[in-house]
């Protein structure tokens, strides 16, 4: 049975092929404009699930980074304090075998040397509560406004550590935390038995006694030998986090350069596909206006 086919079923077919010829039109001049395959994820429901993971992994390698850098500036903190710490303690020891000298020294000179050390030993305090973004670096885990207190109301004044032992650490890869602080007890000895033992040095070099001022050393070295040991581990780890920072850096690019992969168009292939897409239409438009028939009303009007 043959099926009439009127003017107006001509025509409405003609405008539906036109409308889709249009809307191919306009989804290659959105993906050159945006740069991207994907409209919405209908499009390409596997490619969108490709680039969700890349875009979580990336997401995940970029919080890495922040917590690397983080980490980075806490032991930068830590260096700078213990290089000051060190080089405090090294003019100690310097003043220390002067003092220690009994043929050019007089007391009054070795009280001169007392007033040097107890400036340097406050200079060594500060550097153990030495603070990053309003928490002492040396107090591990506890939020404490100094690591060290001194109890001045004592002859002679007594330290205290206020921290504890508790390492502060940043995950900076999977499965890869990196201890950031120093507990100052590593650093400064037990109970702050570094300020201990030059308080003792002090009094004994203001009492004018030269007897046993070579004893020190002895003690300042080993508290040279903490303060050292505890700035190579922060060297050890900021060359860890840089090394793993470039790490994550690398992983990131190549995250974003699988994603653009399957997200971006293909620049010179959309912009020939739309140019072939606008002729195609053109022509359609104009073969529609030549099929389609003016009607009577047409003639009417």
């Amino acid at each position: 049975m043959l099926s009439r086919i009127t003017n107006r079923s001509l025509a409405v077919g003609s405008l539906n092929n036109l409308q889709a010829s249009l809307d191919r039109s306009q989804r290659l001049q959105e993906q050159l404009s945006s740069g991207k395959v994907l409209r919405k994820p209908s499009d390409d429901p596997v490619v969108t699930n490709n680039s969700i993971q890349y875009r979580t992994e990336i997401g995940v390698n970029e919080q890495y980074g922040r917590n690397n850098l983080d980490g980075q500036a806490w032991l930068n903190t830590a260096d700078t304090a213990l290089k000051g710490a060190v080089d405090a303690m090294q003019t100690i020891r310097g003043l220390t075998v002067q003092a220690a000298s009994t043929g050019g020294n007089t007391a009054e000179s070795r009280r001169a040397i007392a007033r040097q050390i107890d400036s340097l030993k406050e200079e060594v305090l500060q550097s153990a509560n030495t603070k990053y973004l309003g928490r002492s670096v040396f107090a591990g885990t506890r939020a404490t406004d100094t690591a060290f207190t001194a109890d001045t109301t004592t002859t002679p004044p007594t330290y205290a550590y206020a921290g504890n032992s508790a390492a502060v650490a940043r995950r900076v890869g999977p499965d890869v935390d990196v201890q950031v602080n120093v507990p100052g007890e590593e650093a400064f000895g037990t109970a702050g038995e570094t300020f201990a033992m030059l308080t003792r040095l002090s009094d004994k070099l203001k009492s004018g006694d030269s007897t046993g001022i070579g004893g020190f050393l002895d003690e300042i070295d080993a508290g040279l030998g903490r303060l050292k040991d505890s700035w190579s581990a922060v060297g050890a780890r900021t060359n860890q986090l840089t090394a793993l920072k470039d790490v994550s850096d690398t992983r990131i690019d190549s995250l974003t350069d699988s994603d653009n992969e399957i997200t971006s168009v293909d620049l010179p292939k959309t912009l020939i596909e739309y140019n072939l897409q606008k002729v195609a239409y053109e022509s359609a438009l104009g073969v529609t206006a030549k099929v389609i028939q003016p009607t009577l009303m047409d003639f009417l009007r």
